[in-house]
């Protein structure tokens, strides 16, 4: 069915799905050529930074499908735009990614005589980092399924006829004895004179 003229005024201007995930894809191949250009040196930081503390932690929760990053590392703190680069790159290379950033107070001085404790607020960073953890043991477990239920379809089709009717078996021998009685009568019927005629 088609939408009335009044009904797609309305709507015709939001965009697809398909054409929010081209866009987006486009816009992060731009911003990642650009933190290349633009700020190198910084870039290789964020990069050495995956390699060398996010991925052994991605690693530890490979059967999991989610993992957490967490650092109170000046890298974030002075380097706002180092945060976008975590991010890109990593969705760049198929995980999703969500950044939190909070704040926690860490202990700096201690007065015995009054007991008080001065701390200093810090920013800590989170990325939180999920990814698909389907491996090939559940590949093939579907794949088994399917062929399974494929053969069981496959079953049903061959077994299910139209029209089929099931009649007990002491039916079909007392409706045989019937039809050779039938058949026996005729074939005497068949053998005697029953008139005689004469010139």
């Amino acid at each position: 069915l088609d939408l009335s003229a009044r009904t797609y005024e309305l709507i015709r201007h939001l965009p697809l799905a398909k054409d929010v995930v081209l866009s987006a894809r486009q816009e992060l191949v731009m911003r990642l050529d650009g933190y290349c250009e633009a700020s190198y040196e910084l870039f290789s930081e964020v990069t050495d930074r995956i390699i060398n503390d996010v991925l052994p932690v991605i690693r530890q929760s490979g059967l999991a499908g989610h993992a957490e990053y967490v650092t109170r590392s000046r890298l974030f703190t002075e380097n706002p735009v180092a945060i976008d680069m975590m991010v890109d790159v990593l969705t760049d290379r198929g995980f999703h990614v969500c950044y939190v950033r909070d704040e926690i107070a860490v202990p700096e001085e201690f007065d015995p005589a009054t007991g008080k404790i001065k701390s200093s607020i810090r920013p800590r960073h989170r990325f939180k980092i999920a990814f698909d953890a389907r491996g090939p043991r559940d590949e093939m477990k579907a794949l088994e399924i399917a062929a399974r239920m494929a053969e069981s379809n496959a079953s049903l089709q061959r077994d299910v006829r139209i029209s089929h009717s099931v009649i007990p078996e002491h039916f079909m021998d007392s409706r045989q004895q019937e039809d050779e009685q039938e058949e026996l009568q005729a074939t005497r019927a068949g053998g005697r004179v029953v008139g005689f005629m004469g010139s």
